[in-house]
C-alpha cells in the first residue's frame, strides 16, 4: 500500500526521491521528527518498548508501537502511522447547504442562514460580525487542532535541535562542565567561547564560563522536561 501524504499542522518530513535530496536528510526539520527522537529519549518508554508494549506506558506504545525496531522513515510511513498520529481530519468545504444531511454539527463548522431579500453591503457586515465573534484565529492559523496527537507548546526547532544536542552530549560525556558542554554543541554566542591558555579561564567566576553553563544548563532542562512530556503525548512541551 502506498503512502498518501494528509495535512498536517506543521511541515511534514520530506525524505526525498533523488540521491541528492535523500543525503539532505531533509526530514530531520519537522518537528514529527523530533518528537520520535524524544520519545527514544524517555527511559521508562523504552523500557515498555523492551517490554513489548507492557507496562503504564502501554496505550502510548499502542499508537507509538516500538520506536526502536525502525528507522524514522520506515516507522513514519508504515502503517501508515504518520498519517494516522498526526493529521489533522478533513473538514467539510465552504458552501452552500442544500440538503439536511449538508448539516454539520461540530464545534469548528458554523451553520449560517442569509436572506437574500436583504441588502447585499448589509449582509456581508453581518456575515463579518458572526466571523469576527466565531473565528478566534489568526490569519492562516488553524485554530485547533483535530489531530490524534496534536502539538502542543511553542515549535522553534533551532532550540530543539539545540537542547537535543546538549543533552545527548551530556549522556555521552558525564563529566563535562556545562561551559564546555555549550561550546561543544556550539551553542551560546562564540564570544564567550574559551580557548585554551585563555584569559577567560582564570576564577571560577569568570563571565563567559558562566554565560555558557547558564545556556547549557537551559537546554538541559528543555531537553529533560520535554522527554518526560512526550511520555504523556505531549511534544514539545516544555511545562513541568
Amino acid at each position: 500500500m502506498g503512502f498518501t501524504p494528509r495535512h498536517m499542522a506543521y511541515k511534514r518530513p520530506l525524505f526525498g526521491r533523488s540521491k541528492a535530496e535523500k543525503e539532505k536528510e531533509n526530514y530531520k526539520k519537522s518537528i514529527y521528527y523530533f518528537w520520535w527522537v524524544f520519545l527514544r529519549l524517555n527511559e521508562d518508554y523504552k523500557k515498555c518498548c523492551e517490554n513489548g508494549g507492557k507496562g503504564e506506558m502501554s496505550r502510548l506504545y499502542d499508537d507509538f508501537g516500538d520506536v526502536f525496531a525502525l528507522e524514522f522513515k520506515q516507522w513514519w510511513q508504515g502503517d501508515d502511522r504518520g498519517n494516522r498520529l498526526f493529521a489533522e481530519k478533513p473538514l467539510p468545504e465552504f458552501g452552500e447547504i442544500k440538503t439536511e444531511t449538508d448539516f454539520y454539527i461540530d464545534g469548528n463548522v458554523l451553520n449560517v442562514r442569509i436572506p437574500l431579500d436583504l441588502p447585499k453591503r448589509y449582509l456581508e457586515k453581518k456575515f463579518n460580525e458572526l466571523l469576527k465573534k466565531h473565528h478566534k484565529g489568526k490569519r492562516g492559523v488553524r485554530i485547533t487542532s483535530t489531530a490524534m496527537y496534536p502539538v502542543v507548546g511553542h515549535v522553534d526547532l533551532t532550540s530543539i535541535e539545540n537542547s537535543l544536542a546538549v543533552y545527548s552530549m551530556k549522556l555521552e560525556n558525564p563529566k563535562m562542565k556545562l561551559y564546555e558542554l555549550a561550546q561543544a554543541c556550539g551553542v551560546g554566542r562564540k564570544l564567550h567561547y574559551i580557548q585554551e591558555n585563555d584569559s577567560k579561564l582564570k576564577g571560577d567566576n569568570s563571565g563567559s564560563k558562566v554565560i555558557l553553563s547558564n545556556t547549557a544548563k537551559r537546554y538541559l532542562k528543555n531537553a529533560e522536561r520535554m522527554i518526560a512530556n512526550v511520555g504523556i503525548g505531549q511534544f514539545p512541551s516544555c511545562k513541568k
